[in-house]
């Protein structure tokens, strides 16, 4: 229930079984339910931003996709927060608002052709640039979700992430 909501609710008449006489509380219930109203409205806005700064675009034409994940999404099992942005001079720039404390993993890719995933060479390696949160060193594997977790708190995050490989 919303605050606002909540606020109708309280300011509403309220029977009470002497007599069937309606009885209006609405000052009384106001003062003493206004407490919880402020705990409602302070809670439903209740995360933190998660900025993140994508650097090392090799090239302003296609898309930049980020995915902000926990662990589980991390491991497909739960839907991860989405953002496509257009790169502009080697760079792109996304907030994520509200998101709850936990830890977290951002993986980057630019979708240069935009088709809309992530394109890879006969051998296995991406043929578009890549990267991840904490910037883990390149290796024959994706990341694990432990070489680029962070954690989120009440304070707003900063993340830089330095793609790596495709076409410089």
């Amino acid at each position: 229930m919303l605050p606002n909501e909540l606020a109708g609710v309280l300011l509403r008449q309220v029977r009470f079984p002497r007599g069937g006489k309606m009885v209006l509380h609405n000052v009384r219930t106001f003062f003493f339910s206004l407490p919880l109203v402020a705990l409602f409205a302070a809670t439903a806005n209740a995360g933190t931003t998660v900025s993140i700064t994508v650097e090392r675009i090799p090239s302003d034409t296609g898309v930049v996709r980020l995915m902000l994940c926990t662990r589980a999404g991390y491991k497909g099992e739960a839907p991860c927060a989405q953002a496509t942005l257009k790169p502009q001079a080697g760079t792109a720039h996304h907030e994520f608002e509200a998101v709850e404390p936990g830890t977290y993993i951002v993986q980057a890719f630019h979708d240069e052709n935009g088709n809309g995933k992530l394109d890879f060479k006969l051998y296995g390696a991406p043929k578009e640039a890549v990267g991840t949160s904490n910037n883990p060193p390149p290796r024959w594997r994706r990341p694990t979700f432990e070489e680029g977790a962070f954690a989120v708190a009440d304070q707003p995050v900063e993340i830089v992430i330095r793609l790596r490989g495709g076409a410089r």
